[in-house]
């Protein structure tokens, strides 16, 4: 799994390039946002699951899942006037950009992701140790990507090459954004 620095860098990176596209101010506090749940993400493992991650924060199917849920909050909020629809925006395009970019940079990882439920037993999609079964979480199906660009890109747990490959762009993308914000009036 690449790092919490990396996930964070890279949710931030991408929730301030969604932040531009909105016409929203790259540099703001949905960024850091982006930064935290994207950490808060990789604090959901599972010690008898061979890839150390549940499907509850590692999967697809569960990410659309939590992006809805997380995604409503700040609208609902904003409806009733407790924060305005700006607020609302950053809220929401933090938590997309910080579900999607984890999810990405673990599926460049050796133990990869879990995609979705192989059927409709609803059940077995949140219990660890199915019946019978002795690899947990097995009634999901996992996904990683082993090559890209005809190259071999799967990489191991706390990869530095990994790491830098996400931190040094994204940092990047951080410096320029905050060196072209402008003076404080």
């Amino acid at each position: 799994m690449a790092g919490l620095l990396s996930h964070a860098l890279g949710a931030m990176a991408a929730s301030a390039i969604l932040f531009l596209l909105f016409g929203l101010p790259a540099i703001s506090f949905g960024i850091f946002m982006a930064g935290v749940i994207s950490m808060i993400m990789e604090q959901d493992f599972d010690e008898l699951s061979p890839t150390r991650r549940t499907p509850i924060t590692h999967s697809i199917f569960f990410g659309i899942i939590w992006i809805v849920i997380f995604s409503s909050i700040p609208w609902i909020s904003a409806s009733v006037n407790m924060i305005s629809n700006r607020i609302a925006l950053e809220l929401t395009l933090a938590i997309m950009a910080a579900f999607s970019t984890h999810l990405a940079i673990d599926a460049f990882t050796k133990e990869g992701i879990y995609l979705f439920p192989k059927g409709a037993h609803v059940m077995k999609w949140i219990r660890g140790l199915p019946k019978g079964e002795t690899e947990t979480w097995s009634y999901w199906r996992r996904y990683h990507i082993e090559r890209f660009m005809g190259r071999h890109v799967t990489r191991a747990n706390e990869d530095p090459i990994l790491n830098a490959a996400i931190s040094i762009p994204s940092l990047l993308t951080i410096i320029v954004f905050v060196a072209a914000m402008p003076p404080p009036a």
